[in-house]
């Protein structure tokens, strides 16, 4: 990773990362296992069960939400980690069993955590610190991620059938998408960046189209001189648009558990389709 254009680490073994509080954890590969590394300090940070899996936090909080798995048993479980006093809480759902959970987030105030029952999908919002019961805000297909501003959740309703959900309501708003749709980003409540299929093309095309109030626009056309697109995400503010390629035809390192193709790239946009940048890359983590 870079700060202010200098490397602050190297490994080949990171298969996730998160900065934040100026600490650089991340999760780090040895053959089929995985440990949790605290990069800044140089050691290695022993979770109470499990191997690290998934990390989520922003570049203010005080904890990290991870997502671990038992390699022996299968059995998943959720942490959070303090930064300021490196110490492990495992959530526990309610009735005091351990969360089984096939997504986790770390919510904008950087103390709750919304986590996705892999059994059925139940949707959970928790605070680790808070002696009340997690609140189940119903069965979602998809979370995608929080709005800025604390605008809600941009979530997958049901299969095709976007839209933003309160959380602390549990009130659902749908918007308006097209079929052959891929990832999809909110911007605001009105506004949402995703990747169109065109099929029966040859090869197949990608557009990404915004979507504003009740216009759409192409801001991006796929040419396939870069790759397939693979992913979109967006910056924390919004504001640009990193558009994730993989080589065709893509070629994986088989041993590693977060395995991308190698030889990616990232086009970095604003949201008039204008190229920012682009880099070689498989991940970024906005700050």
């Amino acid at each position: 990773g870079e700060s202010n254009g200098k490397e602050i680490y190297s490994s080949e073994k990171i298969g996730d990362f998160i900065f934040t509080k100026n600490k650089l954890i991340t999760i780090e590969e040895t053959g089929e296992r995985t440990y949790l590394y605290d990069a800044t300090n140089h050691k290695q940070l022993a979770i109470p069960t499990g191997d690290p899996v998934a990390l989520d936090g922003s570049n203010d909080s005080n904890i990290i939400v991870i997502n671990t798995l038992d390699r022996s048993t299968f059995r998943r479980a959720l942490f959070v980690y303090t930064l300021s006093d490196g110490r492990f809480k495992e959530l526990m759902g309610n009735g005091n069993a351990p969360v089984d959970s096939s997504f986790s987030l770390l919510a904008p105030d950087g103390k709750t955590v919304i986590y996705q029952l892999s059994a059925d999908g139940s949707t959970y919002v928790d605070d680790p610190f808070d002696d009340r019961d997690a609140l189940n805000i119903g069965t979602i297909n998809r979370v995608i991620g929080f709005l800025p501003a604390g605008n809600g959740l941009f979530i997958e309703k049901t299969f095709n059938t976007f839209g933003v959900l309160n959380p602390e309501t549990g009130k659902f708003t749908e918007t308006k998408q097209p079929l052959h749709v891929g990832s999809v980003i909110g911007l605001s409540k009105n506004s949402q960046v995703y990747i169109e299929y065109l099929f029966g093309n040859d090869p197949d095309g990608q557009n990404i189209i915004l979507t504003r109030d009740n216009t759409t626009q192409t801001i991006y056309q796929n040419n396939g001189d870069t790759g397939q697109i693979t992913d979109i995400r967006a910056s924390t503010s919004r504001e640009f648009i990193e558009i994730e390629f993989s080589p065709q035809p893509p070629i994986y390192d088989s041993y590693k558990t977060f395995s991308k193709p190698k030889d990616g790239a990232i086009i970095l946009i604003d949201q008039q389709g204008n190229t920012i940048d682009q880099i070689t890359a498989s991940l970024i983590r906005w700050l």
